[in-house]
């Protein structure tokens, strides 16, 4: 089993490469942080003590215990699920349409197909790896850099309410709460001089061409635990 950490800015484009990976990836399941935030309303909360914004990009804006208790849960239900339908599943197909005009070499492809037996557990949000327990589990550790203004353009265009809970951003949090939260989470990263992170771009670089990276780093540690 391999235990996959994926983590940067809002807007690098973690969490699509974390959907592309469970798509190709047959035996995989990926545990997303942001469905552990606590409600706007909880007491759990900190506040940013100038505007008194709640900060949603700290550890204290997560039920991590909870997040804990479901990633071992899943990792022994991923060793013990079999299903016999992977051999049926169109690899090739898949990576084409997600790939588009990007395509992966034959001997890529060759080792992806050897994966579909493989459980593999992704663990995606913008802090994972500043957790202990979750940098402890990972087999290998990912972490998306963006420069401001690329994630700003992309941020302020994004659709946040979908659903029609008439949910908005507050006026300014990027600026006083994001941003800064992102360049705290990274420096603790880099500072630390934690072993094993691949730090990725998402400014130049597309979603797909980190998707190949990531899925060519699975590959090739497979390749070596196997």
């Amino acid at each position: 089993m391999l235990t996959i950490g994926l983590s940067g800015a809002t807007c690098s484009g973690k969490t699509s490469v974390a959907s592309m990976l469970e798509r190709v990836l047959t035996s995989c399941v990926v545990i997303n942080q942001d469905a552990y935030y606590h409600q706007e309303e909880s007491d759990k909360h900190v506040r940013d003590p100038v505007t008194n914004m709640i900060n949603w990009e700290v550890m204290e804006a997560f039920n991590m215990e909870q997040m804990h208790q479901d990633i071992i849960s899943a990792r022994q239900k991923l060793r013990a699920k079999s299903n016999p339908e992977v051999g049926q599943i169109n690899t090739t197909g898949i990576l084409n349409s997600l790939l588009g005009q990007h395509h992966i070499n034959k001997t890529l492809l060759n080792e992806i197909e050897k994966l579909k037996n493989t459980p593999i557990m992704i663990v995606e949000g913008i802090i994972v790896l500043n957790d202990p327990e979750i940098f402890k589990l990972c087999d290998l550790k990912f972490f998306i850099k963006i420069e401001r203004e690329i994630c700003w353009n992309r941020r302020k265009s994004r659709v946040w309410d979908p659903e029609g809970s008439c949910w908005e951003e507050s006026p300014g949090y990027f600026e006083d709460i994001a941003w800064p939260g992102y360049v705290k989470c990274l420096a603790e990263l880099e500072e630390t001089g934690l072993d094993g992170i691949k730090f990725l771009d998402s400014n130049q670089t597309t979603i797909q061409e980190n998707f190949t990276t990531v899925i060519s780093e699975i590959v090739e540690k497979f390749k070596l635990s196997s």
